[in-house]
Parts: structure tokens; sequence; C-alpha cells
């Protein structure tokens, strides 16, 4: 498996966004009953690492589709549709053997 480390973030368009692991995140996404959150005005997708790679890689993915669909998708997905993208995206990368981890 090709684990590929987001902890230095990533590109979205012209936008760097952060990706935000730890205490801090943990503790605003239980608070919130979520795995992950994204936030355009800050640049940030704050994922919890408290559930192994497997949900990490899974909630990556559909945060970052989050933040693909603010920045370059007009008009917007419907959060069911973007979903389901970003569950057959995380199937598809798994199954060729690539993995996103926060390291």
């Amino acid at each position: 498996m090709l684990k590929i480390p987001v902890k230095d973030g990533c590109e979205v368009g012209e936008f760097h966004y952060k990706v935000e692991v730890g205490k801090e995140a943990n503790d605003e996404l239980k608070s919130n009953l979520n795995f992950g959150t994204h936030n355009q005005p800050l640049r940030r997708l704050r994922v919890t690492d408290e559930f192994g790679e497997e949900q990490f890689h899974s909630t990556f993915i559909h945060e970052l589709m989050e933040a693909v669909d603010d920045v370059l998708v007009t008009p917007n997905l419907k959060h069911e549709q973007l979903t389901n993208v970003a569950h057959g995206i995380a199937q598809a990368l798994k199954s060729l053997g690539i993995q996103f981890v926060y390291e």
C-alpha cells in the first residue's frame, strides 16, 4: 500500500488548504458529532485521527471533495451526491493501493 501523507496540506484551485489533526480538531469534531469538517474561509480541513487509517482516508477525501466543490464547482453539488462521489473515489484509490494518511 502506498501511504501518502497529507500533513502539509494540499492545493485546491489557487488555494492551499491546511489539514489539521490532533486534540483540538478531535475535540471540535466530537462536539459536533463529525469525523471531519472543511472551512472555506480559513482554507482548513479537520479530520479525526481517532478511528484508524481507513476512516482517516475516507474522511479526508470527503472533506477534500467539499473544498473542491466550494472552490471549483458551480452550482455546488448536493451533499448526498458529494458523499457518494467521495466514497467511490476513496474505494477506487484503495483498490489501486493508495491511501491518504496523516504522518
